[in-house]
């Protein structure tokens, strides 16, 4: 997971500036509340289409949502 190091603080920091709930994301994403949250936890990967959805609500490039300079 070397090259996500940053992608679960950084989704969750996102999404609590945002004020988005887990569920109000899951939806937007197509994905499960749970699924979200092992996102959030570094337990489990996005696809390239989830981070292209995530980075699209947020506003942000995939770049910096990976945590990437």
């Amino acid at each position: 997971m070397e090259k996500m190091s940053g992608f679960p603080r950084r989704l969750r920091e996102l999404r609590k500036s945002k004020n988005v709930s887990l569920r109000v994301l899951a939806d937007f994403c197509d994905v499960s509340k749970s699924t979200l949250a092992r996102y959030e936890q570094g337990k489990q990967k996005p696809t390239a289409d989830i981070i292209v959805k995530l980075a699209e609500f947020f506003g942000v490039s995939t770049d910096s949502l990976l945590g990437k300079k």
